[in-house]
C-alpha cells in the first residue's frame, strides 16, 4: 500500500511447507467489485482505505479477500512503500532487468532507489499485465538484495524498519521461513499475474468475474490431496439467507471438490450438520470442511437418504 491507503499490488501466495514449493499470483488492482461486503461497484485498489474508513482490523480485511475469492487464506503481509524506501535508501537501491519500457523506464538494466520506486510503481505500461510482471521483477530483485551477503551487516538496521512498517498475523517463525524461502528458492517459486479475462471489460472498468475467477483459482490454488479424494459435494440452506449455500459452495469447489449440488433444506436444524459416507477415504475433505465450518455436527453415516454425494452439508450459519 502506499501512504494514501491504496493498494498498489495484491497476491495470492501458496506456500507449501513440506516442498518449500511457492506459488505467486498478482491480482490487478485496477478493477472493480460489482458487489462485497465493503459496497458496490469497489474499485480494488481502494479497498483497504475503505477498510480502514469502517474502522476493521487487518484480520477483518483478511476476511474481506477471503470471502471475495472463497478461499481460506490463512495470513496476510501488509508491506507500506515506506518500507521499500527506507529499505532502498538503506541499500543504495536494487538493480534488475526490466522487460518493458514505462514513461522514464527503459528497457534494459535500471536502477530503482528510494527516489524513484513511486514513480516506477506508477508507471504506464502498455498493459497490466506488463505491469505486473515489472512489479514482480522488483519484488524478487529487492527480497533477493537484503538477504544477500553484501546487505549483511545492514541486517540490524533492516530488521528496525521490517518491525517499524511491516503488519502481518504471521506467526515469527513461519515468516522468517517464508522470507528466506522466497529469497533463496527462487527456482521453487512459481511467479504469475491473473489474466485479462477473468474480469468483464465494460465501460465503468474491469468487473470481476466470480465464476471466470473461481475457475482460475480452484486450477492454481486447489489441494492436490483434496482434488485425489474426488468427493462430491452437496450443500443444503436451512438458515433463511439467501445464497448462503452458494457461498459455502464456492469454499468447497475451490478446495478441489466437486459440488454435485446446491439447494434449500426444508427442515429445521439446529446447527449446521455434515453427513460424511467414509470419513477415512475423504479425510483432506472433512478437515478443510472442520476448518472452514464452526459449530458444526459431524455424522459419519450415509447421508443416502438425504443425499447421493459422498459428503452432505445443512449449512445453518457462516
Amino acid at each position: 500500500v502506499n501512504g494514501y491507503d491504496k493498494i498498489k499490488s495484491l497476491d495470492i501466495v501458496s506456500f507449501e511447507k513440506d516442498t518449500k514449493n511457492i506459488n505467486v499470483k498478482a491480482i490487478n488492482t485496477r478493477t472493480i467489485v460489482a458487489d462485497s461486503s465493503l459496497g458496490k461497484n469497489v474499485n480494488t485498489e481502494d479497498s483497504y482505505q475503505l477498510n480502514t474508513l469502517k474502522g476493521k482490523s487487518n484480520s477483518e480485511m483478511l476476511s474481506y479477500f477471503d470471502e471475495l475469492l472463497a478461499v481460506k487464506l490463512d495470513y496476510y503481509l501488509i508491506i507500506p512503500m515506506d518500507y521499500f524506501k527506507e529499505v532502498l535508501k538503506l541499500t543504495y537501491g536494487v538493480s534488475f532487468l526490466n522487460d518493458y519500457t514505462a514513461d522514464k523506464f527503459a528497457k534494459g538494466t535500471i536502477k530503482i532507489t528510494n527516489e524513484n520506486i513511486v514513480s516506477y510503481w506508477d508507471s504506464d505500461f502498455a498493459n497490466d499485465g506488463q505491469r505486473l510482471v515489472a512489479q514482480n521483477k522488483f519484488l524478487q530483485a529487492f527480497f533477493s538484495k537484503i538477504a544477500s551477503v553484501e546487505t549483511f551487516f545492514l541486517y540490524s538496521k533492516i530488521s528496525e524498519v521490517t518491525k517499524k512498517y511491516i503488519d502481518t498475523n504471521m506467526p515469527i517463525s513461519f515468516f522468517r521461513d517464508f522470507i528466506n524461502n522466497v529469497t533463496f528458492n527462487s527456482s521453487k517459486t512459481n511467479y504469475g499475474f491473473t489474466p485479462t479475462q477473468i474480469f468483464y471489460n465494460l465501460k465503468e472498468g474491469k468487473i470481476w468475474d466470480r465464476t471466470r475467477f473461481d475457475d482460475y483459482l480452484k486450477n492454481e490454488f486447489s489441494d492436490n490431496k483434496i482434488q485425489r479424494e474426488q468427493t462430491r459435494v452437496e450443500v443444503q440452506n436451512a438458515s433463511g439467507t439467501v445464497g448462503l449455500a452458494t457461498k459455502v459452495s464456492r469454499y468447497i469447489s475451490n478446495s478441489g471438490s466437486e459440488v454435485s449440488r446446491v439447494g434449500n433444506f426444508g427442515i429445521e436444524v439446529p446447527r449446521t450438520t455434515v453427513y460424511v459416507k467414509d470419513r477415512n477415504k475423504f479425510a483432506e475433505t472433512v478437515n478443510f470442511i472442520e476448518n472452514l465450518l464452526k459449530n458444526t455436527e459431524f455424522r459419519f453415516e450415509s447421508p443416502e437418504k438425504l443425499s447421493t454425494a459422498d459428503i452432505l452439508i445443512i449449512v445453518k450459519e457462516f
